[in-house]
């Protein structure tokens, strides 16, 4: 027997003969009973005998589309996201209720009923499933939430600096721990753990990541200092003078070392060192350059000493 809803079509077969004959019934059971779900019995005769009649199988298919729940829908949408969420999942289909998880498997009727706003604390998947009796349930729904730790920051930044950097580095995403290399390789959870101020005091390249449990790590962050020698002064400076002069060269960077010339020439680290001041007698040209291990040699510092006898 089979049932759409409009029509109960039976159809009797002799086991024996395997005849069998097909009839039509225009019914409404849904509306007989009040519902699309009930017990149904059967019964049948042959005139003035008895018999028994077995119902061998009966469907029942309901006339046109059956109602669906609408599939349930998140709010933000899944993504990545730099902040804790907080989820909310809605459905069209008033009166549905909304079941879901948050462990990555196929949510049921026994699964957690929704009641509020879930927190998503940690990089999630969250499945939903709406129900409505009387109803088809609703597609499942899925959204993945991943959580990515923000990128370091240095303070200063990169750049190029006359005297040693005292660098913090810091993230913006609560519980996040911070890990840093200062050779140019990429730092790893394996790498030197941040707990306060890197002292740079050579030209480096510091690198940082940031690490939560649950979350992806972040980006890699870099910054380069370059350790540049602050440019050699005179005293006194180049002029015309009316008598010898004693010039002294000094440098604002700690620990620079001075080389100078007194012929025009380029001073390098192959010129004269710098141990006191430098008597001047007659027209010179001195010129001057700091230099520091580690350190970008200084800009060349040049002045004109005139002596009139």
């Amino acid at each position: 027997m089979t049932y759409d809803g409009v029509t109960l079509t039976m159809t009797i077969r002799d086991t024996v003969t395997q005849a069998q004959t097909t009839q039509s019934f225009a019914v409404d059971i849904p509306g007989m009973v009040g519902g699309t779900t009930a017990y149904v019995g059967f019964g049948g005769g042959t005139g003035g005998l008895s018999a028994t009649q077995e119902i061998l199988s009966w469907t029942y298919t309901a006339s046109g589309s059956t109602q669906q729940v609408a599939t349930p829908a998140f709010g933000p949408a899944g993504g990545t996201y730099t902040s804790i969420q907080s989820v909310t999942i809605s459905d069209a289909t008033a009166g549905a209720q909304i079941y879901y998880t948050t462990d990555g498997s196929t949510p049921t009727t026994a699964s957690t009923p929704y009641s509020g706003p879930i927190g998503v604390t940690r990089t999630t998947t969250i499945k939903a499933l709406a129900v409505l009796s009387g109803w088809t349930n609703s597609a499942v729904a899925s959204a993945t939430y991943t959580l990515q730790v923000v990128t370091p920051t240095f303070g200063p930044g990169g750049g190029t600096y006359a005297s040693a950097q005292s660098v913090t580095i810091a993230d913006a995403t609560p519980g996040a721990q911070i890990y840093y290399t200062t050779d140019g390789s990429t730092p790893t959870s394996s790498s030197s753990p941040y707990t306060g101020p890197v002292s740079v005091t050579t030209t480096t390249t510091l690198k940082a990541i940031a690490v939560l449990s649950g979350w992806t790590d972040s980006a890699g962050a870099t910054a380069t200092y370059t350790m540049t020698v602050a440019t050699p002064t005179f005293s006194p400076g180049g002029g015309s003078y009316s008598t010898s002069v004693s010039v002294v060269i000094s440098n604002a960077t700690l620990g620079a070392q001075i080389y100078y010339t007194i012929d025009r020439s380029t001073p390098t680290t192959s010129s004269i060192r710098y141990t006191g001041p430098v008597s001047i007698t007659k027209k010179t040209t001195l010129k001057a350059i700091g230099v520091v291990n580690g350190w970008t040699n200084s800009s060349v510092a040049s002045a004109t000493y005139t002596v009139h006898r």
